[in-house]
């Protein structure tokens, strides 16, 4: 059986609080998106974005957990297996070794990722990329790690 708008009585997707739960309303009414955001006079995309925005002023977590943290009881901690992961790779990387020669060696140490795969070339990629970019505040790299420029094509002369 499907639930009805309660307005236009197409299909409903939102139970819309008539009283606001932030001022203790429990009930709620079934509406579907465009009555729903009518009653808002918002879209529903410009309400994601709003209630987006007030989790993340909140401190909640949205999206994934970086590597190199876990959840705490209130806030992301460091996650110290992980840690010692990202100082092994930064360490390596500084003597000047290879994504796919680090991967190898943590590989033969034991080191897995969060799923309990071995570490990939990509991931140690993206580790270096995640260790520079939040050295440097500026977000870009420091000179010794700039992406080299792409030379100029060639072209053949004509004659």
């Amino acid at each position: 059986m499907r639930i009805k708008c309660f307005e236009c009585e197409k299909q409903a997707h939102h139970n819309h609080h008539v009283v606001p739960r932030s001022r203790g309303g429990r009930r709620t009414i079934p509406l579907c998106r465009k009555c729903h955001g009518l009653i808002h006079t918002m879209d529903m995309n410009e309400m994601a974005k709003l209630a987006w925005e007030k989790r993340k002023k909140s401190g909640k977590r949205y999206g994934q957990i970086p590597w190199g943290m876990k959840q705490g009881k209130t806030r992301l901690v460091k996650n110290k297996k992980e840690q010692r992961v990202i100082q092994a790779i930064k360490t390596m990387h500084d003597k000047g070794m290879s994504s796919l020669e680090i991967a190898k060696a943590l590989n033969l140490k034991g080191h897995t990722n969060r799923a309990g795969e071995p570490l990939t070339r990509q991931f140690i990629r993206r580790r270096i990329r995640s260790i520079y970019d939040s050295n440097n505040t500026q977000g870009r790299r420091t000179a010794a790690h700039a992406t080299p420029k792409k030379r100029p094509s060639r072209t053949r002369r004509t004659r």
